[in-house]
Parts: structure tokens; sequence; C-alpha cells
């Protein structure tokens, strides 16, 4: 009898372990970050972010418009009704830049809203193949 037992404790033993295991491989490798959007400007080649940061500072990031295309997808924006504070989430695959998923509100007066002023003074700041986001 007690053999018996420990031959069906090891089997189970064993069984769990070959369930477990596929488990681990399947593991993701895309991690996403959240941080909270303090001011948006939309702009002419794109949007201007600045968002909080750890220990009260702040960051900035400038996604251009080319990211929102369907094809390149290395940004998405969605627009919300309701009362949720607006952020964004930085997607990372393999640890490197994936891609950047926004919230904000829909309506335009909300407060995290911004206008920047017209000009050239961010024009190049747009020409950015990757986001590094501040922590």
């Amino acid at each position: 009898m007690k053999k018996a037992m420990i031959i069906m404790l090891a089997v189970l033993l064993a069984g769990t372990a070959l369930i477990a295991s596929p488990a681990v491989a399947a593991e993701s490798e895309m991690y996403y970050t959240n941080a909270q959007i303090i001011k948006i400007f939309p702009h002419q080649l794109g949007y201007y972010i600045i968002y909080k940061r750890t220990k009260l500072k702040t960051g900035e990031a400038f996604i251009p418009k080319e990211w929102f295309d369907r094809r390149n997808s290395k940004a998405v924006m969605n627009r919300y009704t309701g009362d949720i504070a607006p952020y964004f989430s930085y997607m990372t695959k393999n640890g490197e830049f994936d891609h950047i998923r926004i919230y904000v509100p829909e309506d335009i007066f909300h407060p995290v809203w911004g206008t920047l002023q017209s000009g050239a003074k961010y024009n190049d700041k747009f020409n950015v193949e990757t986001f590094e986001m501040q922590y």
C-alpha cells in the first residue's frame, strides 16, 4: 500500500512538472509602463506630451503623426469620455521600444489639452525614430 502511494505521488509530481513547464516557455516578451499625461499639445507634425515621472519630475515625448499610420503602428490614440486621468502606455518588446498607446479625453476643452505657439520651434523635435521613456 505504501509503495502504491509513493508511486502515485511520484507520477502526480512528474505530471505537474510537465504541465507547468510550457507556462514558463509561454511568458510574454511584451512589457508596458504607464505614465500620467500632464499636458498634450497637438502640432501639425504630431503630438507633444508632457508626462509625470518619478520624484515629481516631468518628461516629454514627441510623437510624429507618421507613427499613427496603421502600416507603421508605432502609436495609437484612444479618445474617451469619462473621468479617467489621461495616460499613455509605453510598450517594449525584448527591452526595445515597440509602440505607445495614448489615452486622452475626447473633449478638446479638457484641461489636459494645450496649444503650442505657431512657428518652427518644435518642428525638428518630431524627427524621431524611437521613443525612450524617462523614469
